[in-house]
């Protein structure tokens, strides 16, 4: 499936924001020639990538998508992951950061060592 990204929204927001593609680029681990190539047509991001400008832009996702809104049903992702993000969308943004950090934690490493996700957790939360 073809993801539904917008490279015009995503040149538009990078100059809005008075970036260069090369500091986009350093932003986001990528060379100059990347985002070039994602901004002609020529490649498009993974959705982690798409995030990850999005953030680094100060924008939403769904602008860089292809999308209306940010409705959950709009959105072309999976149905667990929709599940996912609107239990953590109910979630208070003390619960989030806890939630969030907890994943990030995980993801970090190669072995699911809980006693030092935790403590990441604890020692972000403080």
């Amino acid at each position: 499936m073809k993801r539904p990204f917008n490279r015009f929204a995503m040149a538009q927001a990078r100059k809005a924001a008075g970036m260069s593609q090369s500091q986009l680029a350093k932003l986001v681990h990528r060379n100059r020639v990347s985002i070039s190539d994602i901004e002609r047509g020529k490649f498009v991001p993974s959705y982690d990538l798409i995030c990850d400008i999005a953030e680094k832009l100060g924008v939403q996702v769904s602008q860089l998508l292809k999308l209306q809104s940010d409705r959950l049903e709009d959105l072309p992702i999976p149905e667990n992951e929709k599940r996912l993000l609107a239990a953590f969308r109910g979630m208070s943004q003390t619960t989030q950061g806890i939630v969030l950090g907890f994943l990030i934690s995980l993801s970090a490493t190669d072995s699911a060592d809980f006693d030092e996700a935790a403590r990441r957790i604890r020692a972000a939360s403080q």
